[in-house]
């Protein structure tokens, strides 16, 4: 679907509104569980709106990342698993469940819980419901299938391990927990890291282009008066949608991760809609009075943009596209990106491995040339001059940590490093990337830019290839 919306819009800035559907469609699917819970319409519609001034939700809407919508089509899930199970609902389902599956690599878990409801609650309407999981299966599940033909995981690079089943991959979970998180939190239980996530809340502007840890926003203080009005008001017995919609939201490793629950201040806000329902008027305006107010102040805490020195999310509209890049992305990487695909040319390639953060960066608001991803055994391989001319490459993007940066690390004479041996190319003989660069540049007869970075070291960029020059450039942060 984005990829659809993607080749439509040309124009970037309409591509960074891509999740506003799903955000509509998710505070439609939030009211539609407060009215079913027994909120007066006016109260339920106000109240789902109250999800947007969530301040990751806010966030998002400015930019082309997925949470927004994998949270709204969790909640259209929890809407169609709930109701009444009649053939209409049940397409509802497939449709809601196959999206979902398909939005983010963390979603099987979530779609298990809600397929096992639906099953569940089908009655008599089993083959249906059976028919409905089949078809999410099929809707969804392909990058899936492909992951476990091809390399045995379908989680394919997450390496996972449950018990005495080892899924294979280069990337552990852990390796997220540790980025941009204190000291010693990747070793703590799963309670204890969202313990310390929750038990922060970060400023205006400092919640950063990823969204590591913290509240999801001022709403989410709302969260003790919300179970006690739920588990002892008049929307207790239809707690279930609003619980299993906090479970499913929490079903992640990265549970402390605001942007991948962005479900829970929606079912966190039905809740407290639903358990106040019955109280007198005044206690029902001083709680909408509350929300309000939070809901205002996630606004202000979302208005400077990612970090202090923004953009500010209002300004993102007449920002330039290295702005708009920059606002929600590591400081240093996307000026490089946009300024290397600028040179690639109609069926020419953009090549990049894992180390690039957003990859759709490197895509062309007018559609030319290709992005193709390098898998590491090939640039670590002795065949990356002919993928490279294979695949017509004009520009590579690579971070490794075998022979290839080994390479760059030390040259030849004693230098250090190819970036600051001789301007002649051939001397630097032990760097293999550039090496293979080279042959693929003589074969094409085509000048190919070359970047790359490691963790270890500063990272190079190499330009002019087809004169023979190896030179320093900025780093690739």
């Amino acid at each position: 679907m984005f990829t659809l919306w993607r080749l439509l819009l040309p124009d970037e800035r309409l591509v960074d509104l891509g999740q506003l559907p799903f955000a509509l469609a998710g505070a439609a699917g939030l009211a539609t569980l407060a009215r079913r819970a027994g909120v007066r319409a006016g109260r339920a519609a106000g109240l789902a709106l109250a999800w947007w001034a969530t301040p990751v939700v806010m966030l998002q809407l400015a930019q082309a990342y997925v949470d927004v919508a994998h949270a709204a089509l969790a909640v259209l899930a929890v809407v169609f698993v709930t109701g009444p199970v009649d053939r209409g609902r049940l397409v509802g389902a497939a449709l809601a469940l196959g999206l979902l599956l398909g939005s983010k690599p963390s979603a099987p878990l979530p779609f298990a819980l809600l397929a096992a409801t639906l099953a569940l609650r089908s009655g008599r309407q089993w083959p249906g419901a059976l028919a409905a999981v089949a078809a999410a299966l099929v809707l969804g599940g392909e990058s899936y299938a492909r992951g476990w033909l091809i390399h045995g995981n379908p989680v394919w690079p997450v390496a996972l391990q449950a018990g005495p089943i080892a899924l294979p991959g280069p990337v552990t979970a852990s390796m997220f927990f540790v980025l941009q998180t204190p000291p010693g939190f990747a070793e703590l239980a799963w309670w204890d890291r969202l313990a310390v996530s929750w038990s922060t809340l970060p400023g205006p502007g400092a919640y950063g282009y990823d969204m590591r840890l913290g509240l999801h926003g001022p709403l989410h203080m709302l969260l003790p008066l919300a179970i006690v009005s739920l588990a002892f008001g008049t929307g207790r017995r239809r707690s279930l949608p609003i619980a299993l919609l906090g479970v499913v939201s929490l079903a992640t490793p990265a549970a402390f991760w605001p942007r991948f629950t962005l479900a829970l201040p929606g079912a966190l806000l039905v809740a407290l809609a639903a358990g106040s329902e019955g109280w007198s008027r005044r206690g029902r305006a001083l709680v909408d009075v509350s929300i309000g107010a939070l809901a205002l102040a996630g606004v202000v805490m979302a208005a400077p943009g990612f970090t202090p020195e923004g953009p500010q999310i209002w300004t993102l509209g007449g920002a330039t596209p290295l702005q708009r890049a920059e606002s929600a992305t590591a400081i240093g990487q996307a000026r490089a990106w946009l300024a290397a695909r600028e040179a690639i040319g109609v069926g020419e390639c953009f090549a990049y491995d894992e180390s690039v953060e957003v990859p759709g960066l490197l895509w062309r608001p007018d559609g030319r040339g290709r992005v193709a991803y390098v898998p590491p055994a090939v640039v670590d391989g002795p065949g990356l001059a002919a993928w490279l001319t294979a695949e017509r490459v004009r520009a590579i993007a690579v971070d490794r940590g075998g022979r290839a940066r080994r390479g760059c690390a030390g040259g030849p004479s004693g230098s250090r490093g190819c970036s600051r041996a001789a301007p002649r190319l051939a001397r630097c003989s032990r760097c293999e990337l550039a090496s293979a660069v080279a042959r693929a540049e003589r074969r094409s007869a085509r000048p190919l830019r070359l970047g790359w970075r490691s963790r270890e070291s500063e990272g190079h960029e190499l330009g002019g290839m087809s004169r023979g020059t190896c030179a320093r450039g900025r780093a690739l942060r």
